[in-house]
């Protein structure tokens, strides 16, 4: 690749000014947000941790061991995080701990992938850190180090686009305390959203320069992106990054085939992304292709966000403030209201939108013009799909990967765009050559950034709110209940703020006007000479308050609580049912010990809260009328008695305890729990489930004993070739007994008639890790092993050392046929994409550092200032 940089082809009122090559102006914005995050974040300095685990409390059988009063700390928008995020850290780092690497897990599902997972994010670059720390103590840290990361690498960017520095610093403000990464710090996507700004000043430094050092560097970005952890977000952050590249292309003064090549180089570097992060791509796409995900089309659901969700730009807590105990309540998904970046940044970004289609040939011109542009388009594309446009949702469902993906989270483009936005309105306001604009503009942004410091700092105008608790104890003191929060009156304040910005944007107008006009200009220009004598002073302090209001609204979506609030020691009754459990399985209704809480206290649940789901396991829980992909069993199916299907379910998952809560029940007093008879027999044959547990509280979940299920692995004394239906028909009828009789796929030649010496045949689980199960068996005859844990083609088997054919037993199960004797069964779980995906990582990140390593020998010295577009 040649050196492309010309200052002849790039647009004078565009490129980055001198200023840039300070290192003055980038120390200040770096130092400004980690000033940010430190107070965002200052309860960690005490000892505290980041984690809405909290709400573990509210449910049995913890609230039983409850001693002080844990609201202050609650969160109940977050619960994906404690019930499944924060358990799959604990198991990666505690896999470390074992020496392994975590591939399969067998707490949930009856054993299910995991780093096949799509949002385990085991290799996310902010969560190396999981494998050698605990993460109750890292995550906090980790999650301020990606705010930090999105608000400057957003004003890195910002500066090479022309933005003045306290524009770009604004910008990076606005995003890196943006609704879309507050809400979602804790999940993988605000990981892969962070990221957004990284991947763009990467693609912007090698168009400016297409040299194989920049082309191996934005590889690397992009292999970082890739390995985030929730593939959506992923793929929704490399169309932004193409669509960025495609306008900052096409904006240069270069030849076609210039430009097509420049084009064609980023496109690649986004595959080498692909390629580098196979290691984690490979094993998920090989789930995602065989999931109820991709062959069904539940995905096309319309996802938009409803008119009335743009009064979360405006009204952070209209729709709920979870600090104040108050759930979320807007439309569809807590996250389809965050659209808030700060009032005064939505003020500059609706300016730069306006200006650019009154003037867009002046604007353009203007300093940071080409952002505007850029992000202008940008925030019309994605809102047009996340308002679901008439016609738009029929497009996207005919486009590949989109008609797959939660398109509704494009709102990340719609706030980063705007964002920037505000930046560049910014930089072109105080380039104004008439001041009036730029001082009428910040003088009625003074006033409602006054207005809300007025509310904040806990006065109290009579009729607004009753709490008179200033700001300083809203952020020490977590129960003190925000302000503000009746609903009526928070639409009220929201519906006030927007006239406001239409106001003074109106004013800002007729100002421009007026001064167009030289009778008018020296006596209009007057006044805000007097008013704004401290000059600059002003600017600044609008950035201050913009920030404030920005953390104030932070502040409540993360909470930050003591350590021993987080996972705590199990109750006493919990750690007997544990220790009873054996190889077995446990399942609960409700959300009573919600799923994958089975990884963090070490016992295996039927439930689970994974993804991608395996069809056929879909396809078994909507029978059931469980949710897919977060089967909460039904109080309902074990009340007054269980039904027969899930009767039938349990004792062939060997499940072996039920933890319910009795209440309505007119039999909750009785030590045991019937099977409802069958339909059109009114005797009930079926052995009742025997209550197990001391408490006498029944609201706090009573335990009962399945004494019919099955063994995790036995041997079937007759084995069936049957289509994988009639296998999954056959595993929700009670009367079918797989130990009689088993199904697969294809007739087994070694296998002959049914045997009863089968039926004395013994199969004992010897060792039992995640990855690794052996199996002693003895028989008198050759026979189908059925091992109760959910099949998968990366599980490899062994009998007495030597390969065998693993089989997909009773649709859901792993089987292997086993020769008569005594013999060792191993079942290993390996997967080729895992293996393969690793080679062709590694050596594909290899091949990029090698890159940068030898150019950068040959190379002046990279930095900030090398990267300003010339």
């Amino acid at each position: 690749m040649s050196d492309a940089r010309s200052s002849p082809t790039s647009s004078p009122t565009n490129s980055a000014p001198d200023s840039f090559e300070s290192r003055r102006s980038t120390l200040w914005a770096a130092s400004g947000y980690l000033v940010i995050v430190g107070v965002l974040f200052h309860r960690l300095l005490l000892g505290e941790v980041l984690s809405p685990a909290a709400n573990l409390w509210v449910d049995a059988p913890f609230r039983s061991e409850l001693r002080e009063d844990f609201t202050p700390y609650l969160n109940g928008i977050q619960g994906d995080v404690w019930r499944a995020i924060e358990p799959w850290h604990i198991y990666q780092y505690r896999a470390a701990r074992e020496g392994r690497f975590p591939l399969w897990n067998p707490h949930a599902f009856c054993g299910f992938p995991f780093h096949a997972n799509g949002q385990s994010a085991m290799l996310s670059p902010f969560h190396w850190i999981y494998f050698a720390v605990d993460p109750k103590w890292a995550a906090g840290p980790m999650a301020a180090l990606k705010l930090w990361l999105a608000g400057f690498a957003t004003f890195w960017l910002g500066r090479r686009l022309s933005l003045v520095p306290l524009g770009a610093f604004l910008s990076g403000a606005a995003f890196m305390l943006c609704a879309f990464n507050v809400r979602w710090l804790l999940w993988p996507l605000a990981s892969a959203a962070v990221w957004l700004p990284v991947l763009l000043v990467a693609f912007d430094v090698l168009i400016e320069r297409m040299s194989w050092r920049n082309f191996a560097v934005a590889g690397l970005a992009a292999t970082a992106l890739q390995l985030m952890g929730h593939p959506e977000t992923q793929f929704h952050v490399g169309v932004l990054s193409g669509l960025y590249v495609l306008v900052r292309v096409g904006l240069r003064k270069e030849k076609f085939g210039t430009k097509t090549g420049r084009v064609l180089i980023c496109l690649a570097v986004h595959g080498m992304g692909v390629v580098g992060a196979a290691v984690s791509l490979w094993p998920f796409a090989e789930q995602l292709l065989e999931s109820a995900d991709w062959h069904e089309p539940r995905r096309l659901i319309a996802r938009e966000l409803p008119v009335e969700g743009l009064l979360g730009a405006v009204a952070p807590d209209h729709y709920g403030r979870p600090r104040a105990g108050r759930f979320y309540q807007g439309p569809q998904n807590y996250v389809e209201a965050g659209l808030y970046i700060g009032l005064m940044p939505l003020a500059l970004a609706s300016v730069s939108l306006v200006r650019l289609v009154i003037e867009p040939r002046r604007t353009r011109a203007r300093p940071a013009g080409d952002a505007i542009l850029i992000f202008g388009l940008w925030v019309l594309l994605c809102g047009i799909i996340v308002l679901s446009v008439p016609g738009i949702a029929v497009v996207m469902a005919r486009l590949p990967l989109f008609s797959k993906a939660d398109n509704l989270r494009l709102l990340l483009g719609v706030q980063f765009g705007g964002a920037m936005l505000a930046g560049a309105a910014w930089t072109q306001l105080t380039h104004e050559s008439n001041r009036l604009g730029v001082w009428t503009t910040f003088s009625a942004l003074a006033a409602v950034a006054a207005g809300i410091a007025f509310l904040l700092l806990g006065a109290e105008p009579v009729g607004i709110y009753s709490h008179r608790d200033g700001l300083f104890q809203l952020w020490t003191d977590p129960t003190v209940p925000a302000p503000l929060e009746h609903h009526s009156l928070r639409t009220l304040v929201s519906f006030l703020f927007a006239a406001v910005g239409v106001f003074w944007f109106w004013l800002w107008r007729r100002s421009l006007r007026h001064s167009a006009e030289p009778r008018s200009r020296a006596a209009a220009g007057e006044w805000p000479r007097r008013i704004l004598s401290l000059r600059g002073r002003p600017v600044g302090l609008l950035v201050l308050l913009t920030v404030g209001d920005l953390l104030w609204v932070a502040y409540d979506f993360n909470p930050v609580v003591p350590s021993r609030v987080v996972f705590p020691d199990p109750p006493q009754e919990f750690r007997r049912l544990t220790e009873s459990l054996g190889d077995g399985r446990l399942v609960a209704t409700g959300e009573i010990l919600s799923p994958n809480l089975a990884m963090v206290y070490g016992f295996r649940d039927l439930r689970g809260y994974d993804f991608p789901l395996d069809a056929y396991w879909a396809k078994l829980f909507q029978r059931l009328s469980w949710n897919p992909g977060m089967p909460l069993v039904p109080r309902h199916q074990t009340n007054p008695c269980v039904y027969p299907a899930f009767q039938s379910l349990c004792d062939k998952c060997c499940v072996r305890f039920l933890v319910t809560n009795p209440r309505g029940n007119a039999n909750q007093s009785s030590s045991e729990l019937a099977v409802c008879p069958l339909p059109g027999d009114s005797r009930n044959l079926h052995s009742a489930w025997i209550r197990v547990d001391r408490r006498s509280d029944a609201a706090e979940g009573a335990v009962y004993e399945n004494p019919t299920a099955y063994p995790r692995a036995y041997f079937a004394e007759q084995v069936t070739a049957a289509a994988l239906e009639t296998a999954l028909d056959a595993v929700l009828d009670l009367t079918h007994d797989f130990r009689k009789e088993s199904f697969v796929r294809e007739p087994i030649a070694e296998l002959g008639e049914a045997t009863a010496a089968l039926a004395s045949a013994e199969a004992t689980i010897e060792h039992d890790a995640a990855e690794d199960v052996r199996i002693q068996t003895r028989s008198a005859a050759a026979g189908l092993l059925v091992l109760s844990d959910r099949y998968d083609a990366g599980w490899r088997v062994a009998i007495d050392g030597q390969p065998a054919e693993a089989l997909r037993a009773n649709c859901l199960f792993r089987g292997v046929v086993v020769p008569a004797g005594e013999h060792v069964v191993r079942w290993t779980y390996r997967p080729a994409s895992f293996v393969w995906g690793s080679v062709i990582s590694v050596a594909t990140l290899g091949a990029l550092l090698l890159i940068v390593v030898v150019q950068r020998k040959s190379s002046p010295r990279g930095g900030l200032a090398d990267s300003a577009v010339t």
